[in-house]
């Protein structure tokens, strides 16, 4: 079963009332297979134990599901895209060519698996740049989206963080009406529950960004409004380009222009696991 801890992921996930699992893709009913390998049965009014594969399942309709995502971890090779499969005990890294030139990979040690796939093993500490891109598969509910800052989770649970840690202590924050965890939360100034938590008590630590694309090129997404109007920042290198399909520059190296939500080819955040090098000794 795919790991939902710090590191390398792969796979769909689900997030049912604030707590990550491992899923299936959306069957034709619109349900989604949720999965558990925890020893307690997480909640006993949907999740049975399936004994052939070790593991707690709900099928849930989607609409139930907080988000139902896609996960792939890509990273910088020698200069190119790579996404990042697996990283084993010793450190090797198995990745997949993810540009475009495939003589550079043949000439850089990848095996050619079939026409466009490229594969090899590599010290994952000769890696760069590592992210988790996350591809949503419902469309993001009103108000939860775009989503930019520092999120941690603790206990499976993600929660917004306030700042980078400090002398390994972060602190976390939470809007919900009721206190998110007991064990955790108090009650903090404007209504928010807050907690301080060690750094190593994290599963992950990432920064958030939501992109999209725009007429082929990459964005970051800064608003979604009720009436799907959508601010975008360019990211691409052209910036004639940029200029050229309605981008106008509010401050030097900024591009910005605001389009409608159904304009934008698709959503997705980067994940950056600020624990990925510490994990796995990576720059």
């Amino acid at each position: 079963m795919a790991s939902i801890r710090t590191g390398v992921r792969s796979g769909v996930f689900a997030v049912l009332g604030g707590r990550e699992y491992a899923g299936r893709p959306v069957r034709e009913n619109g349900t989604v297979l949720v999965r558990s390998g925890a020893v307690v049965n997480p909640d006993p009014s949907r999740f049975t134990w399936n004994e052939r594969v070790g593991e707690w399942h709900a099928r849930l309709p989607a609409t139930e599901l907080d988000r139902l995502y896609q996960a792939n971890t890509y990273a910088t090779y020698r200069g190119h895209r790579v996404n990042i499969t697996a990283v084993d005990d010793t450190g090797s890294a198995t990745v997949y060519f993810a540009d475009r030139d495939g003589s550079w990979a043949e000439e850089n040690g990848f095996a050619q698996v079939d026409k466009y796939v490229w594969l090899r093993q590599v010290p994952v500490w000769e890696l760069r740049e590592v992210y988790e891109c996350q591809s949503d598969l419902l469309f993001p509910v009103a108000g939860q989206r775009p989503r930019a800052g520092l999120f941690a989770t603790v206990g499976g649970r993600e929660y917004r963080a306030e700042s980078l840690p400090d002398r390994g202590v972060i602190t976390l924050v939470s809007d919900a009406a009721a206190n998110p965890d007991p064990e955790l939360f108090e009650a903090g100034a404007g209504g928010r529950w807050r907690a301080e938590v060690l750094v190593e008590q994290c599963e992950r630590l990432d920064e958030v960004t939501t992109h999209g694309l725009y007429r082929g090129h990459e964005c970051q997404v800064v608003a979604i409004e009720a009436d799907g109007a959508t601010g975008l920042y360019y990211l691409g290198p052209d910036k004639s380009r940029a200029a050229r399909d309605g981008f106008v520059q509010t401050e030097p190296g900024v591009w910005a222009r605001t389009v409608d939500v159904f304009d934008v080819a698709r959503l997705w955040e980067r994940h950056t696991d600020l624990l990925f090098a510490a994990t796995y000794g990576t720059a």
